[in-house]
């Protein structure tokens, strides 16, 4: 498995940690919960954990932090369209009228 591969398998995995977070408060800083979900994801939770120390994943994490710090981002989960910020579930609604603005403008 590639960087990419591995970099898109655990954003979807970041994805999926929001409802054992949110919703069942499990301590997704616990590798074994992490594990847990990306297997549940139809992912390999155990190759993920193993790989996420690779230089390949810290350059990405790095590139991604440095994108979101000059975006503005302080907090998660932030949503950044157009160079609008939307942070916290509870503005998805402003996000989805931007786009809606957007798309059928």
């Amino acid at each position: 498995m590639g960087a990419s591969a591995l970099a898109l398998g655990m954003a979807l995995a970041g994805g999926a940690l929001a409802m054992p977070l949110w919703a069942e408060e499990r301590d997704i800083l616990d590798a074994a919960v992490r594990v847990d979900v990306a297997n549940a994801e139809g992912m390999d939770g155990a190759r993920l954990l193993a790989m996420k120390e690779s230089d390949e994943i810290h350059a990405l994490w790095e590139k991604s932090h440095t994108e979101a710090s000059a975006a503005g981002v302080f907090g998660t989960p932030t949503y950044v369209y157009k160079s609008a910020r939307f942070w916290a579930q509870d503005r998805l609604e402003f996000l989805d009228e931007r786009l809606n603005a957007t798309l059928w403008a």
